[in-house]
């Protein structure tokens, strides 16, 4: 990977030539003294998109990682839920509420009282949260027709690089 003075030194290079070109030189010229210039701008510009590349594929590899570990996780919780229903069973078999073990001590809780909602719609509004935001789909379309909306406006995205290797 280059450092950022070789890249800052290639950019000013190719700031130079262009404004040679701008003075009446055409593009083979201009072309021919790039490759021709002290730091090769074009081995530069390929190692900086190597280096993206590089780096976009050790992030898909961690996204990988993250997604196979996460699995994991999720069948560890899985099982330890299912070996507290087996151990709150066992104990409820015995009739005991509490063990103590060299370990651990493990306890029944009394239950407690929480919520279920049996059905929705039936809640009164007064218990009802209403979320509210702006619809950007349908700003974004108003505004491309022309629609003018206080506190939106349309606006240019950043540029970006496409990078194609197949």
């Amino acid at each position: 990977m280059p450092s950022q003075w070789q890249i800052d030194q290639a950019l000013s290079c190719v700031a130079a030539l262009r404004h040679r070109e701008a003075a009446g030189d055409d593009d083979t010229f201009l072309m021919e003294r790039i490759d021709e210039a002290e730091t090769d701008v074009f081995a530069l510009l390929r190692s900086v998109v190597l280096a993206v590349q590089e780096n976009e594929a050790l992030a898909g590899s961690v996204a990988e990682r993250i997604k196979s570990l996460t699995e994991r996780k999720d069948r560890f919780t899985r099982r330890a839920e299912s070996l507290r229903g087996t151990a709150l069973a066992m104990m409820d078999a015995l009739d005991i509420t509490k063990h103590q073990a060299p370990e651990f001590t493990i306890s029944v809780g009394k239950p407690r009282a929480g919520l279920l909602i049996t059905d929705e719609d039936a809640i009164p509004a007064e218990y009802m949260r209403v979320k509210s935001e702006p619809d950007k789909k349908k700003i974004l379309d108003d505004l491309k027709e022309g629609v003018c909306i206080t506190g939106a406006v349309l606006a240019n995205s950043m540029p970006s690089l496409t990078v194609r290797s197949k």
